[in-house]
């Protein structure tokens, strides 16, 4: 307080969250007032002291001072800098003040932070310009042109950085806050806009219940989709059967109470403003999972007969979040579920149907199937009891392959329901990413669905802020499927920072996915940040889905990698490329015959890319920047191809 005290300024709680510069104010121009997060400390001048700025009411009355200039230098109320990092009006005007008249004339309000609470801070925000000065080294790398927008967003970044460290270093803990703020602003902005975009993928959401509770009601609900638009994404799913109950009214169903004084269906909300915005919706359901947190859900709670069992007798899983499971052998909760799947895709216009806990419990805390029920049925196929032999044994292997086949004969058949139904729509399911661990542990052969053209596409639940790890996942559900179904990672946005997120997108774009799946919603909007970044970075323009659009998403694929080989001084490429692109029709005559051709061409061009790797004249970076969008482009073909030919059944393998 003695640095005010002696400058000439006392405090007031008399504030408000709208501040309206004065033209005359010669640093920073704004017609409309800006508004700030709420705060009680103000700055008042006992002596002589320009006011730049004040704080005004909702008709513009002013309230009290917000920004002052004396011959100390300028002081912003406390307020004033909590919601820098917001709001650009703010940013800007400090980063003038820094330009035009010096760093040694900038003053925060009254820092109650000593030099050891400011350490972590000033730490941070110098990781934060490093990573600015990383993602710029990275674009450059990728063959990417950056502006020089971007660049001198950078060297204020770092020139505020620079002032923060001289202050924190001299104890000047009054000057920190304005540097650090537009330092950490500037650096998280260069980050951003230095992303990639491409604008041929699915860009999938999970919509989880929470989000639509939270929302409130309808129009709530409607603000939320025009927020998901924003961000960029062209698919949403949103979670309609959940903890055996329903989100919207049904006849075969049970709604979830808090729905019931909606007054307009919820489903149909979201359905209906997603089309507006032409956003494609794939109804999220709950298979066979039907209780959570040690309880049943409403429809086991009316049919507790439908409850399956592990080896103790228990209905509940052993673990944390105590799932309770519908019996898969048992033909009237399959019924159940078929004819409570059948009235979404009837009832509401959806694009698809996502399969969610379709599968067993995890094997490693109960094993799920030994019912009575089951063992029974079981017994009557194969001859003894399960429940009599051990563990591993080749007796227990036919009876896990008995319950894959329960998981398996499900999606057969949803899928041949619902595609009588409604061919052109979708079928999709949320797995396990390890295909071996997904196989073995909670009876889910994902590959062998795949194989037998039995979903559309498929979204590996790779949660993860391991970025090596979500590679390994990433390749493990490219590689087992073939390229015989879409595999869209699932990348987890609660283990992120927003940062990580991006780069997450940006690692599946380099190894040939086609689009990713992002859970979930609640995280993103709980997290604003995460939501307007990707809005700003990875899925600042709109991309087309390319399970859609095949040719129109192949055709720009090429174009794509055609722009980044130009941009890598390969003009010969580029040009072979163009007029590859060019022969992309908007539906061929014959789709195979051309698919393949296609195939052939974009082979040539990758496998000459991994020769070059090879010898050593592409870094890795660079092979992956180059044959990105090619192998994407190319795994386009070879999914159309197998979609779209008859195929023999294919049995799964044997159990190991």
């Amino acid at each position: 307080m003695d640095f005010f005290n002696l400058a000439g300024f006392t405090f007031s709680d008399k504030s408000g969250n709208l501040i309206k510069f004065y033209p005359e104010n010669g640093l920073f121009e704004s017609e409309d007032p800006i508004e700030v997060s709420k705060s009680s400390v103000t700055i008042i001048p006992n002596k002589d002291g320009k006011t730049l700025a004040s704080f005004v009411d909702a008709d513009g009355k002013e309230l009290s001072p917000a920004v002052i200039l004396s011959d100390s230098g300028i002081v912003v109320a406390d307020l004033f800098h909590k919601g820098i990092s917001e709001n650009d009006s703010l940013v800007e005007f400090i980063v003038e003040s820094l330009y035009y008249l010096g760093d040694d004339r900038i003053l925060s309000g009254f820092s109650p932070l000593g030099g050891d609470e400011w350490r972590p801070i000033v730490q941070a925000t110098k990781n934060n310009v490093r990573r600015a000065r990383a993602s710029l080294r990275s674009a450059e790398r990728q063959f990417q042109i950056i502006e020089p927008e971007i660049l001198e967003t950078y060297e204020k970044a770092e020139k505020a950085s620079d002032l923060m460290d001289t202050a924190f270093k001299n104890g000047n803990y009054l000057r920190i806050t304005p540097y650090f703020s537009v330092a950490d602003a500037l650096a998280k902005e260069v980050v951003v806009l230095t992303q990639k975009v491409s604008n041929y993928e699915a860009r999938a959401v999970w919509m989880d219940e929470q989000t639509i509770a939270r929302a409130g009601n309808p129009d709530g609900l409607r603000e939320v989709i025009r927020q998901v638009h924003e961000a960029g994404f062209n698919m949403i799913l949103p979670e309609v059967v959940y903890h055996g109950k329903t989100l919207f009214p049904s006849e075969v169903g049970i709604q979830d109470t808090k729905y019931l004084n909606w007054s307009e269906d919820p489903f149909m909300v979201i359905v209906e403003e997603a089309k507006k915005y032409g956003i494609e919706v794939h109804a999220w359901t709950w298979v066979f999972c039907a209780g959570y947190s040690h309880n049943f859900g409403p429809i086991l709670q009316k049919h507790p007969e439908w409850a399956e069992e592990d080896e103790e007798g228990r209905v509940f899983s052993n673990w944390q979040y105590g799932t309770a499971w519908l019996n898969a052998s048992m033909p009237e909760p399959r019924q159940y579920l078929k004819d409570l799947f059948l009235e979404i895709v009837t009832k509401y216009h959806v694009d698809g149907l996502h399969l969610d806990y379709i599968r067993y419990n995890e094997d490693s805390v109960g094993h799920f199937g030994l019912s009575e029920y089951s063992r029974k049925a079981f017994e009557k196929e194969h001859g003894f009891d399960p429940k009599t032999v051990r563990v591993g044994s080749d007796e227990w292997k036919i009876f896990d392959q008995w319950r894959e086949d329960n998981v398996t004969s499900f999606v057969r058949e949803m899928s041949e329901l619902v595609k009588a139904e409604k061919a052109d729509l979708m079928i999709s399911a949320a797995v396990v990413p390890d295909p071996s661990h997904s196989r073995n542990h909670v009876l889910q052969n994902w590959k062998n669905w795949a194989d037998n053209k039995m979903l559309d596409f498929i979204l590996t639940m790779a949660y993860t802020s391991n970025n090596s790890d979500l590679k390994n996942r990433t390749i493990a559900g490219l590689t087992v499927t073939e390229n015989k179904v879409w595999v869209y990672p699932g990348l987890g946005v609660y283990v992120n920072t927003s940062e990580n997120n991006m780069t997450q997108v940006q690692v599946t774009r380099d190894l040939g996915a086609t689009g990713v799946a992002m859970f979930s919603t609640i995280h993103l909007l709980k997290e604003s940040e995460k939501l307007e970044d990707l809005s700003r970075g990875v899925f600042r323009e709109p991309a087309i889905i390319p399970h859609r659009e095949p040719f129109l998403a192949l055709k720009g694929l090429i174009e794509e990698a055609a722009e980044t080989h130009s941009l890598a001084a390969k003009e010969d490429t580029a040009k072979a490329l163009l007029a590859l692109a060019n022969t992309v029709p908007e539906k061929p005559e014959n789709p195979i015959e051309f698919m393949e051709e296609m195939a052939t061409s974009l082979s040539k061009h990758i496998d000459a890319l991994q020769e070059q790797k090879d010898n050593r004249e592409l870094t890795i970076i660079e092979h992956e920047t180059l044959s990105g969008s090619l192998m994407a482009a190319w795994r386009i073909t070879q999914i159309y191809i197998y979609q779209n030919t008859d195929r023999p059944y294919i049995q799964p393998e044997p159990r190991q």
